[in-house]
């Protein structure tokens, strides 16, 4: 769209009969492309963020499952034990006990935190939807803006002076 703007203007200076209505539309292409650069312009800094929060709870959330895993694995490897062992059934038992406890905690834990960003990102991730489409619609509401102020102006000028369709 970028093109389109200033080949209209060199179109408008070689066609006389033309020239309002190419500039007209030559304006109006350039604003339009103006409005196009500054939707753009801001949606790295709309949606970035909330990706960037998303790969870093992500992250966080891939070290909590290993370190659950860990305690996980510690207690099978403990019990596995007590099967073999039945000597020191007792301290075994014990030590089961303690572990399920912090496997038990681990788990819901990890299930309020699940819930808790589930919850935090759907809001997030439709908050930024929701102003890329506000965004978009004023873009758009300033592009047709444009066009219909340029229309407007063709119309009053075909209205003051007969057009060439006219006979």
């Amino acid at each position: 769209m970028k093109e389109y703007a200033p080949i209209h203007t060199l179109w408008a200076e070689s066609e006389e009969d033309l020239a309002d209505t190419l500039s007209g539309v030559a304006s109006c292409l350039a604003r339009c492309c103006t409005a196009t650069e500054r939707r753009l312009s801001g949606l790295p800094e709309a949606l970035l963020p909330v990706v960037h929060e998303y790969v870093l709870y992500s992250e966080t959330l891939t070290g909590v499952m290993k370190r659950r895993d860990q305690i996980q694995a510690e207690l099978d490897s403990k019990v596995e034990a007590l099967t073999c062992k039945k000597a020191d059934a007792d301290l075994l038992t014990e030590e089961i006990g303690k572990l399920e406890d912090k496997v038990e905690c681990a788990n819901n834990a990890l299930k309020a935190d699940w819930e808790r960003w589930r919850q935090n990102m759907r809001n997030d991730i439709k908050s930024a939807f929701s102003d890329m489409a506000e965004r978009n619609v004023q873009y758009y509401e300033q592009c047709l803006a444009t066009w219909e102020s340029f229309l407007s102006l063709q119309s009053d000028l075909c209205s003051k002076e007969p057009c060439e369709e006219d006979p």
